[in-house]
């Protein structure tokens, strides 16, 4: 984190501010109290980057800078996004129940779901836990011309590898038209170097085969 710099993260205190604003460092209480704007903070494992965000979201509530209700925060997994909300329940004297604690994809899936209809899609809709998505490839796998990726004496195999490439794919926006020609002139690709190798190799044959017949005794 960068240092507070002048008139900014000037903290609002009161007795709830301050028990928030217990124990952190210069660099902390600005980021906790920073006023309107963004602000990015860089710190690396083990700086207390849970603490800060925690501690902001405790501190926006009491400052009544934003309603529990508008607060979204976001993290990674599972794990950390409880114990955001856990610690934020005991910073906060009503805890956090309006507050939008959890993680990108569960936020994303309830995104989905609340505008399914705008979307074209069903109201029950809901995105598939990971063990879902190996058994759906899986029940499919033999519907797909992926011979190498089935071998009989293990066909699930390369589900998971299958699961990240798609998962890969969507992280960069690829689509389906793209990946297609993609994989076409990946396909010209090797097809155009197995045609130059064979002819190469089919003139070294002649050649020995040449060497070999003007070899031989008349």
């Amino acid at each position: 984190m960068r240092p507070p710099q002048p008139g900014e993260g000037r903290a609002v205190t009161t007795p709830e501010t301050a028990a928030i604003l217990e124990g952190l460092n210069p660099a902390q209480t600005a980021a906790v109290t920073h006023g309107e704007g963004p602000l990015l903070i860089l710190a690396g494992a083990g700086t207390g980057k849970t603490a800060v965000l925690t501690r902001r979201i405790a501190y926006l509530i009491a400052t009544k800078r934003a309603r529990p209700e508008e607060i979204l925060a976001l993290t990674f997994t599972e794990k950390a996004a409880a114990e955001m909300e856990a610690r934020v329940d005991l910073l906060t004297p009503y805890g956090t129940v309006e507050a939008w604690i959890g993680t990108f994809h569960a936020f994303g899936d309830s995104l989905i779901r609340e505008h399914a209809f705008a979307l074209g899609l069903h109201p029950d809709v809901r995105v598939l836990t990971r063990a879902e998505q190996a058994v759906f490839v899986q029940e499919r796998l033999f519907r797909f011309p992926l011979e190498y990726y089935r071998p009989l004496s293990d066909p699930g195999r390369y589900v998971d590898a299958l699961l990240g490439l798609i998962s890969r794919a969507k992280d960069e926006d690829v689509s389906v038209e793209a990946y297609r020609a993609y994989a076409a002139a990946l396909a010209e690709g090797v097809a155009a170097r197995a045609g130059r190798a064979g002819a190469g190799l089919g003139e070294g044959v002649a050649a020995r085969a040449g060497d070999a017949a003007g070899g031989r005794p008349g």
